[in-house]
């Protein structure tokens, strides 16, 4: 499965990255120049953010998949030892 799920992660991502990359470039370059550039382009260049997004939470369920323990929120169990102090921040450990 996450082999499937990379092959759409790079392609996503390298899609999106493409055309942002492009739209930038056609929009900057006649802003430089001191042209009015087209609302088009902007609103294709907020596509290519888009399947950026896509790709980004692509990797997420990815790397969620390809890592061990509980695959769900109610098997997970955190536990502490009784002795020991809450911390500042749950997750954060203490420094002594």
């Amino acid at each position: 499965m996450p082999r499937r799920l990379s092959g759409w992660f790079f392609r996503t991502c390298n899609a999106g990255l493409a055309v942002t990359v492009g739209m930038m470039t056609l929009h900057g370059t006649p802003t430089v120049l001191g042209r009015s550039g087209s609302d088009a382009v902007a609103g294709i260049a907020g596509l290519g953010h888009a399947l950026l997004t896509a790709g980004l939470v692509l990797f997420f369920v990815m790397v969620g998949k390809c890592l061990p323990g509980a695959s769900r929120a109610e098997d997970a169990v955190v536990t502490r030892p009784v002795d020991a102090a809450p911390s500042a921040s749950p997750g954060c450990p203490t420094h002594r």
